[in-house]
């Protein structure tokens, strides 16, 4: 449960920090913009920021008569960036709750904290300030925003001793939400263009951690006067909006992520379990399930695995088995021709001896073939092949080692020119594998014979032998299965012919089968391919 907490923070952080992102890469800042200056705390913070500028403005207004008022907000207007006006307080567009919070001496913050109004003492006029204007990210706009505030600093710090700057600072602090001080040039972390600036007059932008501040030379003095570090206005903001996004979205994601990390650790389970030996282990997940995909991938994997490793130990117990029998067999006329009293007879055992390195060789040979298409799947040189042609040369082939029997081939009208695309080496030996098979039960004759059904070519290799039955019709293609009866041990064969074809076939992506040969009344093989031009699925595992 911990990974799932652990999914669903990391899920929250994503949120949050995409949700920073996206309002000023994707939405164009409508976050920043619109939504964050509407919440309560950003009010506040706008202000905390603008109370002690509207301070100064109040007891500015208090030295002087009401009829002075409007000439003293045009003196101040040219240094302020943003517009200053008198205004009827009856006239302003305010709502109720806003307009008694003017009344009771507060500062009304709307417009999206663009605008600001304040009652001027008693009367029934009320400062405007606004609307600012300006991208509220840039440092400079700060900056143009505190140049008329600093202007009115500079005037009264011109009726001030400089003895007393100090405590009149100190006197104004609490009507500030931001620290104001005066400094010593010298004693500033500034560099030679900022000390210039300084001392021409400037307001330079300075940093503390985070944060933004301002500096101003006071007149002439060697004393500047600092504005900040000012608090993020956005960033309690921005805790809120990710805070009541993470509660919108949280739970939906938690339950999206318990369900998944309970499938994941069955997938989990199912791969250690395969880990520990237990090869049958498999990952049961619906089919509707987001990792179903992976699911069915490690299943396949694993029945990859375990049929590998299957056929690997029924490998090993064959090939010690069927080895066994030759190599007994040569030690056994080994020892008779040693033992032999002439030399016809001493002739006898060595050509036995040689038919018995020769059983060796082809099983080896045929061991060889079937351990590497079971190990992988070699890459095929397919090519368009002329099959009527290709097929009656590779009968003639099979041909030589049956002088006894009767093997013809047989095309049929429709089939002379069929085309498939195949590899014509291997299934050459796919077809001489079926005719050697079928050549050691039939009695006189083996037909093969070629034909079309819809988008396949059928290959078919009929014999009179005896047939096979209906409950080994699937068996024989397993590796090393070999039938009772007329299809014993005696008729010789490795057990790994057909296996051989019906790999060779499943890579041309076809099918083999046997079945009743109603033609010559024993067993029919058939193998099926696709044709030129068919759409072929993909190469089963």
């Amino acid at each position: 449960m911990k990974r799932v907490f652990l999914s669903f923070f990391l899920f929250v952080m994503i949120c949050m920090i995409g949700l920073n992102f996206s309002s000023s890469l994707i939405f164009g800042n409508l976050v920043s913009k619109y939504l964050l200056p509407e919440l309560p705390i950003s009010s506040s913070l706008w202000r905390d920021r603008i109370r002690g500028g509207l301070h100064l403005h109040m007891e500015d207004f208090n030295a002087l008569p009401p009829e002075k008022w409007d000439e003293y907000i045009e003196q101040l207007q040219p240094f302020f960036v943003y517009p200053i006006t008198l205004e009827d307080i009856g006239q302003l567009p305010l709502l109720p709750d806003e307009r008694n919070q003017l009344m009771d001496g507060q500062i009304v913050v709307r417009e999206k904290a663009t605008m600001f109004y304040q009652r001027i003492l008693e009367s029934d006029k009320a400062v405007t300030m606004g609307p600012f204007e300006g991208e509220k990210d840039d440092p400079k706009y700060y900056r143009d925003l505190t140049r008329g505030l600093y202007h009115i600093f500079m005037e009264d710090f011109k009726t001030i001793p400089p003895e007393n700057w100090k405590g009149y600072i100190r006197n104004l602090q609490p009507y500030f939400g931001y620290p104001i001080s005066l400094e010593d040039i010298s004693r500033l972390p500034l560099s030679p263009i900022e000390h210039e600036q300084l001392m021409d007059g400037w307001i330079i932008i300075g940093q503390y951690k985070d944060s933004l501040l301002f500096r101003r030379r006071v007149l002439d003095s060697e004393k500047v006067l600092t504005m900040g570090p000012f608090d993020d206005i956005g960033a309690w903001n921005h805790v809120i909006v990710w805070s009541t996004f993470s509660i919108m979205f949280g739970p939906m994601a938690l339950i999206w992520a318990v369900p998944f990390w309970l499938k994941l650790k069955k997938i989990i389970a199912a791969a250690q379990a395969f880990g520990r030996g237990e090869f049958d282990a498999r990952a049961k997940l619906p089919r509707g399930s987001a990792l179903a995909p992976l699911a069915g991938t490690f299943n396949d994997m694993a029945a990859r695995i375990q049929r590998l490793i299957r056929s690997h130990r029924e490998l090993t117990r064959a090939v010690s088995h069927e080895l066994r029998t030759p190599i007994s067999r040569i030690r056994f006329g080994l020892e008779m021709a040693n033992t032999a009293d002439s030399d016809p007879d001493r002739r006898h055992y060595l050509a036995e001896i040689g038919q018995d390195v020769d059983e060796l060789e082809a099983l080896v040979s045929e061991l060889l073939i079937y351990a590497r298409f079971e190990r992988d799947t070699p890459e095929l040189d397919q090519e368009e092949t002329h099959l009527a042609l290709w097929l009656m040369q590779t009968v003639d082939t099979a041909k030589n080692g049956f002088s006894q029997i009767d093997i013809s081939c047989r095309i049929e009208t429709v089939a002379k020119d069929l085309t498939a695309k195949i590899a014509p080496r291997y299934m050459a030996r796919v077809v001489i594998n079926l005719i050697t098979n079928a050549g050691r039960y039939a009695k006189h004759q083996i037909i093969v014979s070629l034909e079309k059904k819809d988008h396949t070519c059928m290959i078919h290799v009929d014999d009179d032998g005896p047939g096979i039955a209906e409950a080994d019709r699937t068996r024989i293609f397993e590796p090393f299965v070999r039938l009772d009866a007329s299809r014993d041990r005696d008729t010789g064969g490795s057990g790994l012919g057909l296996a051989i074809v019906q790999r060779i076939v499943t890579m041309h992506c076809g099918t083999v089968w046997t079945e009743p040969s109603q033609l010559l009344g024993g067993a029919r093989f058939t193998i099926c391919v696709p044709l030129v031009g068919t759409v072929l699925p993909s190469l089963p595992n």
